[in-house]
């Protein structure tokens, strides 16, 4: 009875070291796995040196250089859509050339100026520290808040990005008054030539243009982008060409 108590001993044992092997067995596979993943997800960053650990518990430690915050800040949301990533560790650093703030403060300026989905460069403001941004001012859509931290951690020089950009609400960024002022600074950011030429008027997000172009391009261009403005219904365009 002993002997029979001792095999069914033996065998418990020896079942749940097996099990026990075959549990580390499969997690070093599963971390083997996920590491792959993450490594896979930044092929687009290759050229840069990084290195990737990960533990039993999904956690990723990303360490190595790139030369821009955006990259940095890439990889990071990069890695965070990996399913199993439990946290993330970055130590990245961001080996950005040192400019004087001015610089980086007039290249932020113009980037954010020249983006096209920013439609109100002129409300937001730019302040620049040892090369920390400070972005502040009110917008009408999140999408411009947002970008506005994309196109300045783009910039060399820029070691860190904090944006208090505020936002207005859905019904103050669609009324007619707002409309208008979103209007005339696409004119004056993106049509300069006609600056001046184009009369903008709204009514209940009715827009109607009157006045002179210089050329077809600009009399069509025009109201397409009216029309990309959100709370805009309708764009009557009554532009003639300046002969």
């Amino acid at each position: 009875m002993k002997s029979l108590k001792n095999i069914v001993f033996l065998i418990t044992i020896t079942s749940g070291l097996l099990l026990g092997m075959v549990r580390s067995t499969n997690a070093q596979g599963d971390i083997g796995d996920l590491k792959s993943r993450v490594e896979a997800a930044l092929n687009p960053y290759s050229m840069h040196k990084l290195y990737v650990s990960v533990d039993e518990k999904g956690k990723v430690s990303i360490s190595g250089e790139v030369d821009a915050l955006y990259d940095r800040l890439d990889i990071y949301e990069i890695v965070s859509k990996i399913p199993g990533i439990t946290e993330i560790k970055d130590l990245v650093v961001v080996n950005t050339p040192t400019l004087p703030d001015d610089i980086v403060n007039a290249n932020i300026v113009r980037a954010i100026r020249d983006n096209s989905i920013i439609m109100e460069p002129d409300k937001i403001t730019v302040t620049v520290s040892n090369g920390l941004v400070l972005l502040s001012g009110t917008v009408s859509y999140f999408k411009e808040k947002l970008m506005a931290t994309t196109v300045s951690s783009s910039q060399d020089g820029v070691k860190g990005v904090e944006n208090e950009i505020t936002v207005m609400s859905s019904r103050k960024a669609r009324s007619d008054e707002n409309i208008k002022s979103i209007l005339n600074e696409i004119v004056e950011n993106q049509f300069p030539l006609i600056n001046g030429t184009v009369k903008i008027s709204v009514k209940n997000g009715d827009v109607v243009l009157d006045g002179e172009v210089k050329n077809i391009w600009e009399k069509n261009n025009l109201k397409i982008e009216c029309l990309q403005v959100m709370g805009v219904k309708s764009v009557v365009e009554n532009l003639k060409i300046k002969l």
